[in-house]
């Protein structure tokens, strides 16, 4: 009786190590891989599970120079984030899949800023499509690449 107790043991916690969601981890950018103009200097994401939600917290060094810091919450199904901290006063998300998603980011009740977040199969790479408004309130796209540590 033991072997079948083990096996049903073993069974759960593969399970649930599957069903782990990929884009939890400490993610560090990668400048040399990413592209588009206005590229932070530095920039290390922390994505941690809270039940049904992810906490997001960013701490980057802006192309100028400048410290860029955001933190939420935010339902890993998708929705409006609370505990919203930072660059952003809303910021809102949709799951594609369970390794892409949808994010937007306002300010002063207008967006600011999209991002398109994919993970790799492998999970350790996460490729982020940004969009931002500049100063003038032109759009200005750049990819961000990030890896798992």
């Amino acid at each position: 009786m033991r072997v079948p107790r083990f096996c049903l043991a073993l069974l759960v916690s593969a399970t649930a190590l599957l069903a782990t969601d990929p884009i939890v981890g400490t993610w560090t950018y990668q400048h040399a891989a990413s592209k588009g103009a206005l590229l932070p200097k530095s920039s290390t994401v922390v994505i941690t599970e809270e039940g049904d939600t992810n906490v997001i917290s960013v701490n980057a060094v802006s192309a100028d120079g400048s410290p860029f810091v955001y933190k939420y919450t935010l339902p890993k199904k998708g929705g409006a984030a609370t505990n919203v901290e930072g660059a952003f006063d809303a910021v809102s998300g949709k799951l594609v899949n369970p390794l892409t998603r949808d994010m937007v980011y306002m300010r002063g009740g207008k967006q600011v800023r999209s991002a398109h977040v994919v993970v790799a199969k492998n999970g350790k790479t996460m490729k982020t499509t940004i969009k931002n408004m500049d100063a003038n309130g032109k759009a200005v796209t750049l990819t961000q690449v990030y890896t798992k540590q």
